[in-house]
């Protein structure tokens, strides 16, 4: 597995707003919805409540986007 820098995902981030003409948010949400399509598919077994852990700025946003579509889908949350 590759660990990038902040730096590096930063420019990756702006690199495929600028290509694809998005904006940060809708980015940040194509992300949350693959990972909660992550989460359903591999831990429906298990409706235990999920905490999550969100720190400040866009991995904060991610996080709570996650949030809301677990929630949306049923699971039970701790933010």
């Amino acid at each position: 597995m590759k660990i990038y820098s902040a730096g590096q995902l930063y420019e990756a981030d702006r690199i495929t707003m600028e290509k694809q003409e998005v904006s940060s948010d809708i980015l940040m949400e194509r992300a949350s919805e693959k990972l909660f399509e992550w989460f359903d598919q591999n831990l429906q077994v298990t409706r235990q409540v999920i905490c999550l852990f969100c720190g400040i700025g866009n991995n904060g946003g991610d996080g709570l986007a996650l949030a809301r579509h677990l929630q949306e889908h049923g699971y039970s949350i701790r933010v």
